[in-house]
């Protein structure tokens, strides 16, 4: 996931000067009530209940959309709906043997693919500013999907002499729905008078662990 900060950060300071340079009038004529938005970025799952500690998280490209409506000229409320691209984990699974104490372990290859609808408020400070930094939060319903494939029995040698039949693994393909709180840090950054360029990190939780975070940057538009 440090990489995925690290590319934020990047295209955070090469959208800036863009933005900065452009003329931009910060009184429009008539207040704005609704934006929206079409983001693209980078989603990362947290699969430490079935990953090993070296790699238990999966990346994926990721495209949002978003919109929102002004209650105040600062507080919103906003919906979103996501989809993330289908990614591969490598998970190692143990493979137990009926009347054998010693631990036997498989490889194979865990594919994922989430979509999420979310729902919140989001804090947008400053006024009459082209720059506006804002906080968000709010609950995310994610649907995940799970496949991995079947894979067969085959015999390993515990030592020169003895043959270990490993039982097949069956093929998995599940589906799992859950509700999460999210939290989110942002900014909008105005090119003109209605559109504006857009990032945020935001990260949905649960009561043991950060369950995924994305990063989005994209553009949108107030009416």
């Amino acid at each position: 996931m440090l990489n995925v900060f690290r590319a934020a950060i990047v295209m955070a300071a090469a959208l800036l000067p863009s933005v900065a340079g452009a003329q931009v009038t910060l009184s429009p004529a008539e207040p704005t009530r609704w934006d929206t938005a079409v983001t693209i970025g980078w989603l990362g799952g947290n699969k430490s209940d079935i990953g090993p500690g070296w790699n238990d998280w999966y990346d994926a490209a990721s495209v949002d959309a978003s919109a929102g409506y002004f209650l105040t000229p600062h507080l919103k409320l906003g919906l979103g709906v996501g989809t993330g691209a289908a990614a591969a984990m490598t998970i190692v699974e143990p493979a137990p043997l009926p009347g054998d104490g010693f631990p036997y372990y498989r490889s194979r290859e865990h594919r994922f693919r989430a979509t999420s609808m979310t729902g919140g408020a989001s804090y947008q400070f400053f006024d009459n500013a082209w720059f506006h930094p804002f906080l968000g939060a709010g609950v995310a319903v994610i649907h995940e999907r799970e496949r991995a494939p079947f894979e067969a029995a085959h015999t390993i040698f515990r030592d020169p002499q003895t043959r270990v039949l490993l039982p097949p693994l069956p093929a998995i393909d599940t589906t799992t729905t859950t509700v999460h709180p999210y939290g989110s840090v942002g900014f909008k950054a105005y090119a003109s008078e209605r559109v504006f360029v857009r990032t945020d990190l935001r990260i949905t939780a649960s009561t043991e662990r950060a369950r995924s975070a994305e990063w989005r940057a994209g553009v949108g538009v107030d009416f």
